[in-house]
């Protein structure tokens, strides 16, 4: 049994927003990037001492967060990756 938890929350950006976060995310060395056709990957650990991981995905105006324990920052970013393309899928 583990007491991890995965959030995932989805918002909607107005287009020069989505530039800012993207520009910050890019310029920022906390976090590693990944492009996947057209959608931007961004994750990282937190350093908490209970094993959190942030991971985000940027495309079309969406922004898909996902924070979570006892998780890796791999994965997590393979989730984020997921719900954007059944989003943009729909």
């Amino acid at each position: 049994m583990s007491d991890g938890v995965v959030n995932v929350e989805v918002a909607l950006l107005e287009p020069q927003v989505e530039q800012e976060l993207r520009t910050a995310l890019t310029a920022s060395n906390e976090y590693a990037y990944e492009r996947f056709s057209r959608v931007d990957v961004f994750h990282r650990d937190v350093e908490d001492g209970i094993g959190s991981v942030l991971a985000y995905a940027l495309s079309d105006g969406v922004w898909v967060i996902v924070d979570g324990t006892l998780v890796d920052k791999t994965t997590a970013a393979e989730l984020a990756r997921d719900v954007m393309g059944r989003i943009l899928a729909s």
